[in-house]
């Protein structure tokens, strides 16, 4: 066994780890010894010790890899910023999988199946990280779009359930079915699937100055980035999104706007920067007769605009956070569209807090709104009313998560924020960084709102020593703790972990990226 392959097998363990942790979750609800009682909490203690070694595991390829840059293997390329990615998505699926065990809104019994579903998801995004081929970027691809309508119409008892769960599934049918035209007609051009050998023909069609060598590459970049917008739910691909978002249960809505959202940014960089442009030590510059920085950047300043504007108006927190994170893609693609090592990195970093945060700030309303609207969880933003004065740490820890999503110092959101829009004054994107400050104090309004509704009705609302109206158990608080960590942490010392993005980006690209 050569050490290309040792290395590939060593990176891909995680992968390994959650297959085997999905097929022993469903076998753990499903096996019953005679004469023994079924623990309750097997499933879920079998989920998260499998999670656990994911991530270990991941962790350890990160600070001590066995490998320098990239190495491919099997139609995979794995790198320090994949391992990254991947470390995220297992920590996203863990965090939903805590969800899972205190949600009022999926029965007990249908809980391992949901776990399952959530590992296998979880396995699928890890792939499309790391995928460097069309084809097993396409079986990944349809891998995560069926977990993703099955996970949103779990209850299938309710039909907002059900209607999200259709109309994913009719947005998936379609999106497969456009990357599969930009597929085949890639491998017209170059007669081979995989990504790096795309690039080259694409170059030359770009380069031929003819109406059909042009008119052909447009197609793919058309069919190919149809697919980028729908997985990023931009504008106007973002409706089955929204509703999906908003008909899930909590656990899934937060899978969703966290590790869905790993795996879109992932899709766009594997597609704009590997297949449509020429890589340099500066940077990346588009193929010729695509300038899909300009495309992506009008996209960008679209989804955050209409995602800010439509969360103002809503009384449910989850279509509100639906359109915050149609908003964040916005955000994030900004830096995408700066196209050098800078705009990356920005991302990179404005994307991992707000994974974070997201997360965090589901946490919290379902222990909230689980606990006042007694079996089921309501997400009205009524749930909220006098907050401060009924539970102080659910009052502190939901402000932390809302005020750094949208970007208020010192948090890491502020961070996150500033080095995309200084990414974007770098790169001359003048009128794209006056949009994105515009939609900063846009996005502040209906944030700000939620967070004036904790001091509402201050005297109906006080409680008597002794009784509490929202109820947190000492392990939801420590979750919670574990999450502001880097909430806080991140926003006074970024400056360690922009370092290590700078020097990921530089071993698996070879880029030279600029300073902050």
């Amino acid at each position: 066994m050569n050490a290309t392959l040792r290395s590939a097998l060593f990176a891909l363990l995680p992968e390994l780890v959650l297959l085997l942790t999905a097929l022993f979750v469903l076998l753990s609800d499903s096996a019953r010894i005679p004469g023994r009682r079924q623990p309750k909490g097997a499933p879920l203690w079998v989920a998260l010790t499998g999670l656990l070694i994911a991530a270990a595991h991941t962790a350890l390829s990160i600070a001590a890899p066995a490998w320098e840059g990239s190495v491919s293997f099997a139609g995979l390329e794995l790198n320090p910023v994949s391992q990254l990615f991947k470390a995220m998505i297992i920590g996203s699926c863990a965090v939903a999988c805590l969800l899972a065990r205190t949600s009022r809104e999926i029965d007990d019994r249908d809980k391992a199946e949901l776990l399952g579903l959530l590992v296998v998801s979880a396995l699928a995004h890890c792939l499309i990280v790391s995928a460097s081929n069309l084809i097993v970027l396409f079986a990944c691809l349809e891998m995560a779009w069926l977990g993703t309508y099955v996970l949103a119409s779990f209850k299938r008892e309710e039909p907002r359930s059900s209607e999200a769960g259709m109309k994913l599934y009719v947005y998936g049918a379609l999106s497969s079915l456009l990357f599969a035209g930009g597929a085949l007609v890639a491998y017209g051009v170059a007669g081979s699937f995989d990504i790096a050998a795309i690039r080259a023909p694409l170059a030359a069609l770009g380069s031929a100055h003819d109406a059909a060598s042009i008119g052909c590459l447009l197609l793919i970049f058309a069919l190919f980035f149809s697919t980028v917008a729908a997985r990023l739910a931009l504008f106007p691909f973002h409706f089955a999104a929204v509703d999906g978002g908003e008909g899930a249960p909590i656990p899934v809505a937060a899978f969703q706007s966290a590790a869905s959202l790993l795996a879109a940014v992932a899709l766009a960089a594997r597609v704009f920067l590997d297949l449509f442009s020429v890589r340099s030590a500066a940077g990346w510059s588009a193929l010729e007769g695509v300038p899909w920085p300009y495309v992506l950047a009008l996209f960008a300043a679209a989804s955050m605009t209409l995602g800010n504007l439509a969360a103002i108006s809503q009384n449910s927190l989850k279509r509100m956070l639906a359109y915050a994170a149609l908003s964040q893609a916005g955000f994030l693609l900004i830096g995408l569209s700066v196209a050098d090592g800078l705009g990356v990195a920005s991302m990179i970093f404005s994307l991992f807090t707000y994974t974070v945060m997201i997360l965090g700030a589901f946490f919290t309303i379902q222990c909230i709104s689980g606990f006042y609207s007694g079996s089921q969880t309501s997400d009205d933003l009524s749930v909220l009313d006098g907050l401060a004065w009924r539970e102080p740490f659910a009052a502190v820890a939901l402000s932390c998560f809302l005020l750094g999503l949208i970007g208020v110092p010192p948090l890491s959101g502020f961070l996150g924020r500033f080095y995309l829009l200084n990414a974007a004054l770098q790169g001359g994107h003048l009128w794209v960084a006056a949009i994105f400050v515009l939609n900063w104090v846009i996005g502040s309004a209906y944030m700000l709102r939620l967070v004036a509704r904790f001091f509402k009705d201050e005297v109906a609302h006080r409680v008597d020593a002794g009784t509490k109206d929202v109820m947190f158990t000492r392990f939801e608080k420590a979750v919670l703790v574990f999450l502001m960590i880097p909430t806080i942490g991140l926003g006074i010392f970024s400056d360690p972990f922009m370092r290590y993005l700078s020097k990921s980006l530089s071993q698996s690209f070879e880029l030279l990226t600029r300073s902050l």
